[in-house]
């Protein structure tokens, strides 16, 4: 019996070292790839980690609940704890959508940042396309100013949520605070052709635009459209056209600003301005008016009236707003230097270029207002004393008078409008 068991045992023995030669062999013989290695590997990992999982499941549920209601609570630090041990359990990777992002925000909550970053970086190995973990990243990487690892996560973001207006308003802003504004641009399109009527984005974009030296207009004229009624939107938009000289268009903009917005002083003002570029006078008068309607002191826009009456040869009326600046206040020299051209310009147009003693005194009558103007503070008209210095009368002028009245008016029929009188001066 005992020989028979010792030649069984020695048959054993030849045939596990016959096996273990045959395995040498094969080993020696067979050279895996890379690839072959690698997978060799992580077929190995993986075996290990279900062999984990299968002995520790109970163990890492029982965590995994536990780190929750911790963390429904706001007990951080023993949400961590319990987090913590499921990872060291190696059941981190199978409950990877319950884990990594609780984890993260623990670490967040107790100021630990470096830590969250790092668990979130681990959550997205394991759900590279969870846009949740990608968000909290990207906030860590802005809250610690790593904006270079911020885009790059925001831009991860936006790629796996590509309509979602709230990441790429937050990519956009981005690319402005750190001038790339020709992708910033992008972006603002791209938020656009979602949400054609979001009027921030609108906004930015203008905005973005003009920073990257690109034109604006035809972005500015796609918020007006799809905001008709906004007449911010419709003013920005008609001064880019008055800044490019497009004035017919800007009059056409301003007037349906005006029409929504009827208290719009400053739109009243630039269509007035867009038709005086035009040299649409009656017009701009018109425009000018609606200001005054609301704000019916402002003196130099009562001047300007006066100016422009003067332009379509309407003296009376000009006249009568030269006045109404005069009156609107004391030490207006604005209202007497408007008053002044009046005079100045009618005594060029009644006189042809020649000059007559009644012509002469109308030319009196402006070099008078001028000097009342700057005596005032209005500078702006002293050159204009000086150049009527030589068509105000002489004395000579004067001496060839036969009417000895101290105070003299023009008789001319193109000064029917003036009832001035020039005083005659003391020998």
């Amino acid at each position: 019996m005992k020989a028979q068991t010792k030649k069984l045992s020695l048959m054993l023995m030849m045939g596990v070292f016959a096996v273990i030669t045959l395995m040498s062999i094969g080993c020696e013989t067979t050279q895996m790839t890379p690839e072959q290695q690698k997978a060799y590997e992580d077929s190995l990992s993986q075996a290990k980690q279900d062999s984990l999982l299968k002995a520790n499941r109970a163990k890492c549920e029982f965590k995994l609940s536990n780190g929750y209601e911790y963390y429904k609570q706001q007990n951080w630090e023993q949400a961590i704890a319990n987090y913590e041990d499921v990872r060291d359990l190696g059941c981190g990777p199978s409950m990877a959508e319950n884990l990594y992002l609780y984890l993260g925000n623990a670490y967040r909550e107790v100021g630990n940042q470096d830590s969250a970053i790092a668990v979130f970086k681990e959550g997205r190995e394991h759900m590279p396309h969870n846009v949740y973990i990608l968000q909290n990243l990207a906030y860590m990487y802005k809250v610690t100013n790593q904006t270079d690892l911020q885009i790059e996560a925001q831009e991860a973001l936006v790629e796996e949520d590509p309509e979602n207006v709230e990441h790429l308003s937050e990519m956009a802003t981005l690319y402005m605070d750190t001038n790339q504004y020709e992708n910033a641009v992008n972006t603002y399109k791209k938020i656009l052709s979602i949400d054609p009527n979001n009027s921030a984005a609108q906004s930015e974009l203008i905005t973005a635009m003009n920073e990257a030296g690109m034109n604006p207009m035809e972005a500015l004229r796609e918020r007006w459209d799809n905001n008709p009624q906004n007449s911010t939107y419709g003013l920005e938009y008609g001064e880019a056209l008055f800044s490019n000289n497009e004035y017919e268009e800007a009059v056409d903009v301003f007037s349906k600003v005006t029409d929504i917005d009827p208290q719009n002083v400053r739109a009243w003002n630039q269509l007035a301005r867009a038709h005086e570029n035009l040299e649409n006078y009656a017009q701009a008068i018109d425009a000018y008016k609606g200001l005054l309607n609301i704000d019916s002191n402002r003196k130099d826009i009562i001047s300007d009236v006066a100016e422009l009456y003067i332009n379509i040869n309407n003296y009376t009326e000009a006249l009568t707003w030269a006045n109404r600046a005069i009156n609107t206040g004391s030490n207006n020299g604005m209202g007497y230097a408007a008053r002044g051209r009046i005079y100045e310009d009618a005594a060029s147009e009644c006189s042809g270029g020649n000059p007559s003693f009644e012509d002469k005194l109308v030319y009196q009558m402006a070099y008078d207002d001028f000097q009342t103007a700057v005596s005032m503070g209005y500078g702006q008209v002293t050159s204009r004393i000086e150049y009527l210095e030589n068509f105000i009368p002489s004395k000579g002028d004067w001496f060839m008078q036969s009417d000895s009245a101290t105070e003299v008016s023009p008789d001319k029929s193109c000064y029917s409008w003036i009832d001035r009188t020039i005083q005659r001066p003391s020998e």
